[in-house]
């Protein structure tokens, strides 16, 4: 865990700087520290790109592909919800709301934010009825409700959320990173989807960059909540899916 190299500037041990030839003295490029929660906060962009694909879908009446994509899109949501939800109970790992909710006095349960699923899942269960008779119409109609609601829920826990985190990152009192690991991530690390979930988020951020390093911002994430045994494996998912370019740039990020 926190294998990925997030140092500041350094010189690489050659010796006593004062011993080594000017030329052979190596300063390493100043890295980023790795924002962990990015896992969750780049998990909506990874739900608003995929959902962007399954409107262009639509537009164009690709209907086995737009119910192929949104397979996809509830696969991965259901994986992310699992993050905030934890196991609806006070055992470990307990997810993102119950910890808001230890934290900052009952915040996640005071605007309700589990309760907005709520109305999305039974949009979920239209849009899969339609799926089932490839019915691509009254699909279309339900998609757009649901990514309606979806949208403002992701807004709604964006305003909540995001102001605590930031506490949380500059009080200084909390490993950021551990948390993820033992109370966010670790309700999914060891499904047989995770696989689909690391490779899914990267190609859907690599396509909706949205001009910013969403795809390496990840990665970033994730090679920092990892073991190096870990990162080993997850590096190697997102080779087969990242292009070329990406990839070496998620390299220089993450050091490995």
């Amino acid at each position: 865990m926190g294998n990925c190299w997030t140092s500041s500037s350094a010189i690489k041990d050659l010796g006593p700087v004062e011993e080594q030839p000017e030329d052979q003295v190596i300063v390493e490029e100043e890295k980023a520290p790795a924002e962990v929660f990015a896992l969750m906060r780049g998990g909506h962009d990874v739900i608003r790109g995929n959902m962007a694909t399954i409107d262009q879908l639509i537009e164009e009446k690709d209907w086995d592909a737009a119910f192929e994509s949104y397979s996809k899109l509830a696969k991965w949501e259901e994986m992310h919800s699992m993050m905030k939800d934890g196991y609806g109970d006070e055992n470990t790992p307990k997810g993102v709301f119950a910890i808001m909710d230890e934290t900052f006095g009952g915040i996640a349960s005071e605007f309700e934010l589990r309760e907005g699923y709520a109305a999305i899942g039974d949009l979920e269960k239209k849009a899969d009825e339609f799926i089932d008779i490839t019915d691509g119409e009254s699909f279309a109609d339900v998609f757009l409700e649901l990514k309606i609601a979806s949208d403002a829920q992701m807004r709604k826990e964006e305003k909540i959320i995001e102001p605590k985190y930031k506490h949380m990152k500059m009080s200084g009192d909390f490993d950021l990173t551990e948390l993820m690991v033992t109370e966010i991530l670790a309700l999914i690390v060891e499904s047989p989807d995770f696989k689909f979930f690391v490779q899914h988020a990267i190609t859907v951020l690599e396509k909706y960059h949205g001009n910013q390093p969403r795809a390496e911002t990840f990665a970033h994430a994730l090679c920092e909540c990892a073991t190096p045994e870990q990162w080993e494996t997850w590096s190697a998912w997102i080779k087969e899916v990242a292009s070329q370019k990406k990839y070496d740039e998620i390299v220089k990020l993450t050091g490995s």
